[in-house]
């Protein structure tokens, strides 16, 4: 796909070129998968999971890449990308965010917190422990709550709740 002109094949100018220019796009789409990108990390720690995961063929080409065209920065979070898109595929995907994660809790009417922590485990996956300590503590409250209540219970309305859950 690139025509390479005068070009001597010995030399180490021309296979870099060459490498480089190959690295760059698809080699051969494969499967889909999860890539997660955390927080903090730079060019070279998303170059070395894409290469991990088999995005990218080459972590080097996606450094270069980089740090060498215009390019907005990544946020943290999973990715769906696929197996050898190569180095401008994704790039691209990096760039229009992470995926994020749709999740619905249903809770039922006339269900006490402790109930209602045993859907948010099953439906959301979220610890049981953690749940209950938020709305049984003070660090939650609602503009409906009874002076000096110091817990949610009796304030979530029966409904069904949708959440985007990012990683982070």
């Amino acid at each position: 796909a690139y025509e390479i002109r005068n070009c001597d094949w010995s030399s180490d100018v021309c296979s870099s070129d060459l490498w480089y220019r190959n690295a760059l796009d698809a080699s051969a789409v494969g499967p889909g998968v999860t890539v997660t990108v955390q927080r903090g990390w730079g060019v070279g720690e998303i170059a070395d999971a894409l290469e991990r995961a088999g995005v990218i063929d080459s972590a080097l080409a996606f450094r270069i890449y980089a740090r060498t065209e215009d390019h907005q920065s990544v946020q943290a979070g999973r990715y769906r990308l696929r197996v050898g898109m190569g180095v401008r595929a994704a790039t691209s995907a990096l760039e229009r965010g992470p995926v994020v994660e749709q999740r619905r809790l249903r809770v039922l009417p006339g269900k006490w917190l402790g109930e209602v922590a045993d859907a948010v485990v099953s439906q959301l996956g979220i610890d049981r422990a953690e749940f209950l300590a938020l709305v049984q503590g003070t660090s939650i409250r609602s503009q409906f709550s009874p002076a000096g209540a110091s817990s949610l219970e009796g304030l979530l309305a029966p409904d069904t709740y949708s959440f985007g859950l990012h990683p982070n």
